[in-house]
């Protein structure tokens, strides 16, 4: 077995699937992980997906608020930047990485849209239930592979996944498309820097996609964006991961806020999401001491980074990369960018 992927790496999963899983989420490496955030007063992005509870969770509160599932304009905006793409996929051969892979949906739809379809594909998730869904999806249309990563821990490829992104009889290595849709505004966007550059190489692709807001909005407080997260469906969600842990529904409340960000890539501000303590907790993490929290402590369970349209741009220029289409909706809420890795940027040994 390659380093950096152990079983199920490469053999049948469920439904005879073939999966592999990252070191990133044994079981000893996400117990550390998750002790540290716990005392930290914080949740691991990942916790909130990984489980087949919370990822059902999750897809149902995507299907009732997601922009692409409320509003065309949305899904107009992707096909916008997965047309232009496709035109420049026509010479030679391809593979798509859906880093953050959710359920698929977006992959799916370029996939219908390309004039060429790529060698293969690898969907890469934390939650092995959606990295499934996924594959079921995009299989449709490609070779794929399904993987089970948090790109928290490890933002770069294992060996197992370049193998998996190789061409040919010989193995040579061809142009990728990484998809990086809907992680943005989770990540920590040097980080996020980190884990596109660690998946390309010069004269591959990038499309990302990122939450919106104009200047005005992340001045005023992000008012008219607040109810896509102050919700039923959103707090079900965050209350399932708690409840995982052992702290009872009605022993925490909710409070929303948001934080304006200084930023050199232009208007930026972020929701967050805090469960606030009644009454004392202790988290307990098989392998690891007894967390405990006070009652009135505060523990950030989730948060989401808006910006604006110039702003997503600039994060792909502060790479030193090439822009090459920017889509919005009319509405402003979600952007999708298109980048091409230039020659001689951040080069890395292969």
């Amino acid at each position: 077995m390659d380093e950096g992927a152990h079983a199920a790496g490469g053999e049948a999963g469920p439904g005879g699937v073939a999966t592999w899983m990252d070191d990133s989420v044994r079981a000893s490496v996400q117990a550390r992980v998750l002790h540290e955030a716990m005392a930290l007063r914080r949740v691991p992005a990942g916790a909130l997906y990984a489980s087949p509870f919370q990822a059902l969770r999750w897809l149902a509160l995507h299907e009732a608020w997601s922009p692409a599932r409320r509003d065309a304009g949305v899904l107009q905006a992707y096909d916008e930047v997965f047309g232009d793409l496709a035109e420049r996929l026509e010479d030679g051969p391809w593979v798509l990485a859906s880093l953050g892979c959710g359920g698929g949906q977006k992959e799916e739809r370029f996939l219908s849209r390309a004039h060429r379809r790529p060698e293969s594909a690898l969907v890469v998730d934390v939650s092995p239930s959606l990295a499934l869904g996924s594959h079921d999806r995009v299989s449709r249309w490609c070779p794929t592979h399904a993987g089970v990563m948090d790109l928290e821990v490890a933002s770069g490829p294992s060996r197992w996944c370049e193998a998996l992104m190789r061409c040919g009889a010989l193995g040579a290595r061809c142009t990728r498309v990484v998809t990086l849709l809907g992680m943005l505004p989770n990540m920590d966007l040097a980080h996020a820097r980190r884990v596109l550059e660690a998946w390309t190489a010069p004269g591959d692709w990038v499309v990302l996609s990122a939450n919106l807001a104009s200047e005005d909005e992340c001045m005023r407080g992000l008012r008219t964006i607040l109810p896509q997260y102050d919700n039923e469906e959103t707090r079900r969600w965050l209350s399932g991961f708690l409840e995982w842990q052992g702290i009872r529904a009605g022993s925490f409340g909710w409070e929303y806020g948001v934080e304006r960000l200084p930023s050199g890539e232009g208007g930026m501000a972020r929701i967050t999401v805090d469960a606030v303590l009644r009454e004392p907790a202790c988290v307990q993490v098989p392998g690891q001491e007894g967390v405990r929290w006070a009652a009135g402590e505060r523990v950030r369970v989730f948060q989401s980074l808006r910006m604006t349209l110039d702003a997503a741009r600039q994060f792909g220029t502060s790479m030193g990369w090439r822009v090459v289409r920017a889509a919005a909706d009319a509405r402003g809420e979600e952007g999708v960018v298109l980048l091409q890795r230039l020659e001689g940027v951040g080069e890395r040994g292969e």
